[in-house]
């Protein structure tokens, strides 16, 4: 075989290897939860990268913070990024930054007008300084229980997943979101799944193109057979 041929055929093989190889999946996990909260899902045909989640810096805003954990996505090869939650808020301003094929929020806000009222007021009104760190902690517990009662099924690994989280984490993070300033219209690429009983971010706020019926806040554990279903006809079909 001559040495073209054989350079053809490398060629060729080096162009081909994108399209066999699974699509890269980066995975960003909410303010309470780690990488557990996406243990029920389907994904096996994707290559997924679990983000890790340093504690903010003092009223350090969402896109620099955004911009703080995207070292840890590979931008040369193709990608998507699935956020649930905070996640999904950081997912639409890595969205800005980055050029993923597909940025898909799950029972989140991809703009601040997504989020419910009582958050401007929290902004211009912020007693929310004034908690240490474990009052987070120990008020999201409880909160969770009585805003989102379905968690309940799956409540010793949302506790798990809750004690595993740096009290200072919560309270910055929290900050975070209250303060959050993104305006921008949403991007074609950007996909939103939510439930139509979530009532932490409820649905009349979210402009979703994909509702799941009688899903919670939680439904990326308690509905996760709908949700993986989504998933592959989003990544998998060009037409979506």
């Amino acid at each position: 075989m001559s040495r073209a041929c054989i350079f053809s055929l490398t060629c060729f093989a080096l162009w081909m290897f994108p399209l066999c190889a699974k699509h890269r999946l980066y995975l960003l996990p909410g303010h309470g939860s780690d990488h557990r909260v996406f243990s029920k899902l389907n994904l096996e045909k994707f290559d997924t990268v679990h983000i890790r989640y340093p504690v903010p810096f003092p009223d350090e805003s969402m896109r620099d913070y955004a911009l703080r954990i995207s070292w840890q996505i590979d931008a040369s090869r193709p990608f998507s990024i699935l956020g649930v939650s905070l996640g999904g808020m950081l997912a639409a301003e890595l969205n800005d930054m980055l050029r993923p094929f597909r940025v898909i929020l799950v029972s989140s806000a991809s703009c601040r007008q997504e989020l419910p009222r009582r958050y401007t007021f929290m902004d211009k009104v912020p007693f929310d300084r004034i908690p240490t760190g474990n009052f987070y902690k120990m008020s999201a517990r409880y909160a969770q229980k009585l805003v989102e009662p379905d968690r309940n099924g799956e409540g010793a690994l949302f506790d798990s997943m809750l004690n595993a989280k740096q009290a200072l984490f919560l309270k910055r993070a929290s900050r975070m979101i209250i303060a959050w300033e993104r305006s921008k219209p949403k991007s074609p690429n950007l996909v939103h799944i939510h439930g139509s009983s979530d009532n932490t971010l409820p649905i009349k706020n979210i402009k979703a193109d994909h509702v799941i019926n009688g899903g919670s806040h939680m439904m990326i554990l308690t509905e996760a057979g709908k949700i993986s279903d989504l998933l592959h006809n989003i990544l998998c079909c060009t037409d979506v």
